[in-house]
């Protein structure tokens, strides 16, 4: 019997074609369904239409309990992912959650309690723990010798941030929507770092703020070792590089963490190694590696994916140290049903 994953998406934002182009990659995964606001039933209904989804919906409740699901993708504001999981966990679906996963440590705790009771898995689609050329830059760190130093840039302009100057609130830049260049680009640095060297023994945030907000900065993690400079930027823009330095050569990267492709080891004398990733849609690796997880049961890879998620949003938490806003997102432990 061929197994497939049935998923449902829950919102209908920019980042739903995106998805629906890698889960089009991968065999063993249909679109179902996809649920949205009765406000926007016109959008909704034209992104079903584009995307060859069969069904739509405008309730949630009967969203989450159809049939013809097992897997929910939240792909709503940062500030409803915790909730919106919450209620498809309680409907006995498996979740992937759009990054960054919740609004604060103490949520992910709670929606992985609340999957484990429920007997379902929950992942964090953040596309740099997954990506082949990390994977392959995370092989080649034994060539490096004694790493000294890392560095991440990944910072764009942000069409957003002149509406945010010119006084406007868009959802990224409102800190009680759990918005701001961390947890918008900074979460895909945080997430390649994690994947490479695990967690950091100390960490500490820097960041231009305006409103509460942090519109760019840079975020640095100790190891015994080396240092590692995270900088994500949505109000002003640079050449997006990553690069890991040892005494024994470097590896280079010139993408951003969540789409990096191409990667090149570069030893001390040497000519350089480069390395270039299949071509599939950037979601596509994450989606596979889901797929195979709930197909397998293979809770050992579940179980090291969730202390990453977990990690990595207790170092996101570093953003209210730098003067963001700690919103009401935020600040919620106990997340009712259907928020």
């Amino acid at each position: 019997m061929i197994f497939y994953m049935k998923i449902g998406i829950l919102g209908s934002g920019l980042i739903v074609s995106e998805f629906a182009k890698g889960a089009a990659e991968v065999p063993n995964i249909e679109i179902s369904s996809i649920c949205g606001r009765i406000q926007s039933e016109e959008k909704v209904r034209a992104l079903a239409k584009n995307l060859n989804i069969p069904r739509v919906f405008f309730d949630r409740s009967a969203f989450l309990h159809d049939s013809e699901i097992d897997t929910v993708y939240v792909a709503l504001p940062n500030h409803l992912h915790a909730s919106a999981a919450l209620d498809a966990i309680r409907a006995e679906k498996h979740v992937i959650v759009e990054k960054p996963f919740t609004a604060s440590a103490a949520q992910a705790q709670a929606v992985f309690r609340e999957a484990e009771q429920h007997g379902v898995f929950v992942f964090e689609a953040a596309a740099s723990v997954y990506l082949p050329a990390v994977k392959q830059a995370k092989a080649w760190l034994s060539h490096l010798g004694k790493i000294k130093l890392v560095q991440i840039n990944y910072s764009q302009y942000s069409r957003r941030y002149e509406r945010f100057k010119n006084g406007e609130l868009p959802p990224v830049f409102d800190p009680n929507q759990a918005g701001g260049a961390l947890m918008d680009l900074g979460v895909y640095n945080v997430h390649f770092a994690l994947s490479l060297f695990g967690e950091p023994q100390e960490t500490h945030y820097t960041a231009n703020t305006e409103r509460g907000i942090d519109t760019s900065g840079t975020l640095v993690l100790r190891y015994p070792q080396f240092y590692c400079v995270l900088t994500a930027a949505k109000d002003c823009a640079a050449p997006c590089s990553i690069s890991v330095q040892g005494d024994g050569g470097y590896i280079f990267s010139p993408n951003p963490a969540n789409t990096i492709t191409a990667v090149q080891l570069c030893k001390n004398g040497e000519e350089p190694i480069a390395f270039e990733s299949e071509k599939k849609d950037r979601m596509a690796f994450e989606l596979f590696e889901f797929e195979r997880i709930v197909r397998e049961g293979d809770t050992k890879a579940y179980e090291q994916a969730k202390t990453q998620t977990v990690c990595a949003m207790k170092i996101l938490e570093e953003r209210f140290s730098a003067g963001v806003a700690k919103g009401a997102a935020a600040e919620t432990t106990e997340i009712p049903i259907g928020t």
